[in-house]
């Protein structure tokens, strides 16, 4: 998720990273090259690259996100 609450998944054998606003409501998703996506995270300095790891190529893709990942701190 990130700090908006939109939720971005990588669906496996599609090649996109579906993104959802809080309400469900689909948003533009995120094209990759590979279509066996397995995971996706957000970290950087910023917290505003999203890692895209893709199962069939055998790489991790990194995009630049509009907005920071949602942190999840430590109690």
């Amino acid at each position: 998720m990130d700090e908006a609450g939109n939720l971005l998944i990588c669906a496996h054998t599609s090649g996109v990273v579906s993104v959802h606003a809080p309400d469900g409501t689909p948003l533009s998703p995120i094209k990759v090259e590979d279509r066996r996506l397995t995971n996706c995270c957000f970290g950087g300095d910023d917290f505003q690259t999203l890692y895209i790891t893709e199962s069939g190529l055998g790489r991790v893709v990194t995009v630049r996100w509009e907005r920071p990942g949602l942190r999840l701190h430590d109690r």
